[in-house]
């Protein structure tokens, strides 16, 4: 497991983000936390179709304004990933955790999915 926790306040801080892209229509295919080991650290995964349309700078501009509107404590661009809907890892995810459109809940941890090793993952959404 790993050992940087993620703790309740950013749980709560990245459905609320997810919730305010959804109404802002700033479409998130995927959305989880996802813990690198090598790094120790945890990133909010944001799988965008804007990635590819707009490019990574444009969807990261876009977030930031999101962020700063809604107003969300504890979260910082710095702490999120902005990947295409056919990442490696979103795409792997996917094949094993469907949710729909709607937000989850899921805990994912100690896992092998298609070869990648999930250590830790909290999953809103997989599409």
């Amino acid at each position: 497991m790993a050992t940087a926790e993620l703790v309740g306040d950013l749980i709560e801080a990245g459905k609320q983000l997810t919730s305010a892209l959804d109404r802002e229509a700033l479409e998130v295919r995927s959305a989880l936390w996802f813990y690198d080991g090598d790094a120790k650290e945890w990133r909010l995964i944001l799988a965008m179709p804007m990635v590819e349309t707009r490019g990574v700078a444009s969807t990261y501009d876009e977030i930031g304004k999101v962020l700063r509107t809604a107003s969300i404590p504890g979260l910082f661009l710095r702490q999120i990933a902005v990947v295409r809907p056919n990442d490696e890892l979103v795409t792997a995810l996917r094949k094993a955790i469907s949710t729909g459109p709607t937000l989850a809940s899921i805990r994912l941890t100690n896992s092998a999915v298609d070869n990648i090793l999930v250590e830790d993952a909290y999953i809103y959404r997989s599409t």
